[in-house]
């Protein structure tokens, strides 16, 4: 799937998959990064980071970025 800037380039989507009868963990993909997101490990734990830490994550990078941009 791909959607279109202002200039009309196109750019790829981010997708989310999983099985709904696996651990309830599930595979990220956006542009060229693939990550796995929330599902219990074998003590119990998450395996990965869960929804809310990849949003706050996010929100964190976004941020730094538009600091590190300001004159």
């Amino acid at each position: 799937m791909t959607n279109s800037n202002d200039d009309g380039a196109l750019r790829p989507q981010p997708e989310v998959a999983g099985d709904l009868d696996g651990a309830g963990t599930l595979n990220g993909r956006a542009g060229a990064s693939v990550f796995s997101i929330g599902g219990p490990d074998s003590r119990g734990g998450t395996a990965a980071a869960n929804p809310y830490e990849l949003l706050s994550a996010s929100l964190a990078a976004c941020t730094a970025m538009t600091i590190r941009l300001q004159p």
